[in-house]
């Protein structure tokens, strides 16, 4: 904790229980384990006639920039994809009547115990189970017997060391309830701490080795996937007990790979509370969720994971120097992040909260300084306005009172800027010529975005330490009339 990570160091994990499960199904279990020892005999030939077994398509490699964020990309001399034997003919000169694998007698049987298993032959085989029962399970056995050579270097079959791997695979096939862990990892910070407690569901932790192995972004730029941008992560925030109906394996892949499915407003609160502790650009470009205890495939022995790729970042990371010093959050800042989080949901259901967020940001998304501070000043006026009448004397009186108890600026001089940058939004929203780098802040010189961001910020802080000021007239009556006006007033 609090401590200079290194490349080379092994990166805090997410924990994963201990199993000690055995097989529920000894029927299945038994077919599972016959049909991958036939394909690993398969192998075994291909490698004894010197047959030909391809490589993994784009595997990961894992690379650290000189700023401490990882870079991953295309590993060229990949591991061998073990899953290949059971669709490659064995080696130049085989015999005709050596059998396809669909055709050996353990897959066969597997594939009739199936389709005779309601749950499972529903599971693999909506929507049509005649074309897709035998190729799903071909999939598996292929997925399964690869892991196995992987993790424990032998081409044997050995039922011990199997059946940790199939019990994953069982549970996916039987259970109707999957445990996930939902990760999405935080663009371009990095973090003094490896793990950071929110709550008992929520944390932020350093991303071990295994987990970047494992959530590799397309490595093929393709129009809304920037690998390069999705790389570019030490942290994840992390939030657990979710569980995803288990219906048949095409809803998974459906439900997993859709942003509308994962739990986007509080991704979206936290990054707000990230935003509101630390005044530094971040983002993210991938949701991830890691299944707990099952498996519906493998690819070697990579850390199951299922990655959908977003584009909720500032548009000009994509054009950023990648290998430029990156901000670090301390760990006084993380336990402000972590406050403000918690205090965030607290409110979520303020109306006034809710569009500010939402506001602070899209600001950050924006293309345009003009863009950006007309979010942060319509967040501004949903938290601090009543009324349509006098606006910019109300919420520039409001952000000054509030800096009362903040501190840090003097309320008067607040007052007087935050006039100043109504006047720069007034030429914005008025179509009128205005240049983004203008200053306010006399002689120190603060850009007008920035200035404006910085009051959103500490408005939004004051807020949610005191809610009761989310009741505008509690600022009007204890703050700018003094502490006993209310009594006076009522």
């Amino acid at each position: 904790m609090g401590r200079e990570s290194k490349a080379e160091d092994v990166h805090v994990m997410i924990p994963t229980p201990a199993d000690q499960r055995k097989p529920s199904d000894l029927k299945l279990w038994a077919c599972f384990g016959a049909a991958v020892e036939s394909g690993l005999r398969r192998v075994n030939r291909i490698l004894a006639s010197s047959g030909y077994i391809g490589p993994h398509f784009e595997w990961p490699e894992l690379t650290w920039r000189k700023n401490g964020l990882p870079s991953i990309t295309e590993k060229f001399d990949a591991p061998k994809d073990y899953s290949g034997a059971l669709r490659t003919s064995l080696s130049p000169g085989t015999p005709e009547t050596e059998a396809q694998f669909e055709n050996e007698p353990a897959f066969v049987a597997l594939c009739e115990y199936v389709r005779k298993h309601p749950r499972l032959s529903h599971h693999l085989g909506t929507p049509d189970p005649d074309q897709l029962i035998d190729s799903a399970l071909k999939t598996l056995i292929g997925d399964t017997l690869d892991r196995y050579v992987h993790q424990h270097k032998t081409t044997d079959l050995i039922l011990q060391k199997l059946e940790p791997i199939y019990i994953e695979i069982e549970t996916y096939l039987l259970q109707t309830d999957l445990p996930i862990v939902l990760l999405v990892p935080i663009l371009f910070l990095r973090f003094e701490d490896d793990l950071i407690d929110i709550d008992d569901r929520t944390s932020i932790i350093r991303m071990g080795d295994g987990l970047h192995l494992a959530r590799p972004p397309q490595l093929r730029f393709n129009y809304g996937n920037h690998p390069i941008v999705q790389s570019a992560a030490t942290h994840a925030f992390v939030r657990m007990g979710y569980t995803i109906p288990n219906e048949a394996r095409v809803w998974n892949w459906h439900l997993l790979g859709a942003p509308n499915a994962y739990p986007i407003d509080l991704i979206e609160r936290f990054f707000a509370a990230l935003r509101i502790a630390a005044p530094h650009p971040t983002g993210y470009g991938q949701l991830l969720a890691m299944p707990v205890g099952w498996a519906s495939g493998y690819t070697g022995d990579l850390v199951p994971l299922y990655k959908t790729s977003v584009r909720n970042y500032p548009p000009w990371f994509e054009n950023r120097n990648w290998d430029e010093p990156v901000p670090t959050i301390s760990t006084q800042q993380a336990k402000e992040v972590s406050a403000l989080f918690t205090r965030l949901s607290d409110c979520e259901k303020t109306k006034q909260m809710s569009i500010a967020i939402r506001r602070l940001n899209s600001s950050a998304m924006r293309m345009t300084h003009e863009d950006e501070l007309l979010d942060v000043m319509i967040a501004l006026e949903a938290l601090l306005s009543d009324s349509s009448q006098e606006m910019t004397h109300k919420i520039a009186i409001r952000t000054a009172a509030l800096y009362k108890l903040h501190g840090s600026l003097d309320a008067v001089d607040v007052l007087r800027e935050v006039k100043d940058i109504y006047g720069f939004r007034s030429k914005i929203v008025h179509g009128n010529e205005v240049d983004p780098d203008q200053k306010v802040r006399g002689k120190r010189g603060v850009r007008v975005t920035e200035a404006a961001t910085e009051h959103l910020r500490t408005v939004l802080k004051m807020l949610l330490e005191h809610p009761r000021f989310l009741d505008v007239a509690e600022i009007d009556s204890e703050l700018l009339l003094g502490s006993h006006a209310k009594d006076q007033i009522g």
